[in-house]
């Protein structure tokens, strides 16, 4: 056979997997180490079981209970408009206008919001008295930082809210150019 320093020569493979073995014979695997009540439990173990005797989660809910939905919302929607989340969450930021503003029912579409309301006029009224959140109609931004967050006018998404938040929102200031 011609050498082509391209081609290697044919190999058996199993050659290659089992070099020293009778062709005969399946090679010998080694069973597992099996642990005899003697031993100590190796430290994966331990630290299980340190986080089995965890608090019970109903310990933990029943302390949840006792804070107002209010003060749940407030602190939920804080978060989202946080400095420790922001600048992660390019799916909120791109939603913002160029005042920071974020439409309150997309804030509403977020699973942790929705799980304690999808009533928009319930998270406005938790909103009101923040020192962070600031709102203007059905928007809101954080009063301190948007500005560092707002993206460019070319990545942004622009959010069209459902008919009936632009006919309540139509509505309002109606009411408000009245008075």
């Amino acid at each position: 056979m011609m050498y082509h320093p391209h081609r290697m020569p044919f190999i058996d493979p199993l050659a290659v997997l089992f070099p020293s073995q009778n062709p005969d014979r399946m090679p010998f695997i080694e069973p597992p180490p099996v642990m005899v009540p003697s031993q100590k439990a190796p430290l994966k173990t331990k630290i299980l079981n340190q986080v089995q005797e965890a608090p019970l989660k109903s310990k933990i809910l029943n302390h949840d209970k006792k804070t107002p939905l209010k003060t749940k919302i407030l602190i939920q929607v804080q978060y989202y408009l946080s400095e420790d989340n922001l600048p992660n969450d390019v799916y909120l930021r791109k939603r913002m206008n160029d005042e920071g503003f974020v439409h309150i029912e997309f804030i509403s579409s977020f699973n942790k919001l929705k799980a304690l309301t999808s009533n928009a006029q319930l998270i406005l009224d938790s909103l009101r008295d923040s020192d962070i959140i600031e709102v203007q109609g059905y928007e809101i931004r954080n009063r301190h930082v948007w500005r560092k967050y707002v993206m460019p006018q070319d990545w942004r998404v622009t959010f069209y809210p459902s008919p009936e938040y632009a006919m309540a929102n139509n509505h309002q200031n109606m009411q408000l150019e009245q008075n």
